[in-house]
């Protein structure tokens, strides 16, 4: 019998824990040995593992490359699922090849770089048929002023957020509903007086990169992606409940599907990512970001019958070919649900 192939996952990657469980659930007897490493000795992926190691603190770039060929070289990793210094790790791809290992990148470095910056990556699908809010880059109060007043002459709401951050971090809804100290009280996250938007800019002659766009009001969805060299070869749509009590609905939608696979072709993408879509007032999708990693909600669209990282590592193994990964279950409606475990 073949000895299982070692698929490392450093730190950083918070759907880690999940991926775990689905590989180990979804596995050939035999077929892999997980490795997990991380800063912190309570992350509970390091307790799933079959293998795990805690990673040295505040290392230098070069310093992390040669720590990741070490471990590469101890525990002979043949797929290395990176979620820290994931770019860096891209532009020494010959390096890693080498040593025997695959990565399993959403892109190449330079691509990398640019689906980090939100405004780059429209831009770079402008000439693509997708369509794009209306957006504008902007660094100064005067400048926010402007792209704010351009976009309220076309539409009814405004919005804004960096142009590099996560989990939605920084995104703000323009609005002079209730008042600030109702919102304040009401708990609302996301809602800000233009008033007190233009106070926060003021502080900082030039501030980091915002975007300034019309905001969609529609219906929201996130696909998770398994391509190949640019050719995308299974997605499942999840349209994401109105309330935030409801459940995700796995969802049959042939246009938000050619939209990925127009885009997965034009911007080259492999391995797995997450595109998120959002319906304007009269139902149309527009392209919101691309996240070129495993999304936190891919979990429950592997509840499709597609285990998506367990095809996306055979793919990179060549225990599989694309006809092999078998086509999603729509229809189906799923909810994560927390639970308590023991560290």
């Amino acid at each position: 019998m073949p000895e299982p192939a070692t698929i490392w996952f450093n730190k950083n990657l918070s759907s880690t824990y999940q991926v775990v469980e689905i590989l180990r659930r979804e596995q050939r007897a035999n077929e892999l040995r997980i490795f997990c490493s991380h800063t912190h000795p309570d992350n509970p992926a390091l307790r799933l593992a079959d293998v795990n190691e805690l990673e040295p603190k505040g290392l230098s770039e070069s310093d992390y490359l040669a720590y990741c060929l070490e471990m590469i070289r101890r525990h002979d990793v043949r797929v290395f699922v990176p979620g820290k210094m994931t770019s860096s790790l891209s532009r020494e791809r010959e390096r890693l090849d080498s040593a025997g290992t695959r990565l399993l990148v959403a892109a190449d470095a330079p691509m990398l770089r640019q689906l980090k910056d939100k405004a780059r990556t429209y831009e770079a699908l402008r000439e693509t048929p997708l369509r794009l809010p209306e957006y504008h880059r902007v660094s100064s109060l005067a400048e926010f002023d402007a792209a704010c007043a351009e976009v309220r002459s076309r539409h009814s709401r405004v919005c804004f957020k960096p142009t590099q951050s996560v989990f939605g971090l920084g995104f703000r809804i323009v609005t002079e509903e209730g008042g600030a100290l109702k919102r304040l009280l009401s708990g609302d996250p996301l809602g800000i007086s233009l008033e007190d938007a233009r106070r926060c800019f003021a502080e900082s002659a030039q501030f980091r990169d915002v975007l300034v766009m019309q905001y969609l009001p529609g219906a929201e969805r996130s696909v998770d992606c398994l391509a190949q060299s640019g050719k995308l070869i299974r997605c499942v749509v999840r349209r994401k409940p109105e309330v935030s009590e409801g459940g995700q609905l796995l969802e049959f939608n042939p246009e938000i599907e050619q939209a990925v696979r127009q885009l997965t072709a034009h911007l080259r993408l492999t391995g797995l990512f997450n595109v998120q879509f959002k319906d304007d007032g009269g139902g149309e999708p527009y392209l919101l970001e691309i996240n070129p990693r495993m999304s936190g909600g891919l979990a429950m669209a592997c509840l499709s019958g597609v285990a998506f990282p367990l095809w996306a590592i055979r793919l990179l193994l060549g225990t599989a070919q694309p006809e092999d990964v078998p086509h999603p279950v729509c229809g189906v409606r799923v909810k994560e649900v927390g639970r308590a475990i023991r560290l």
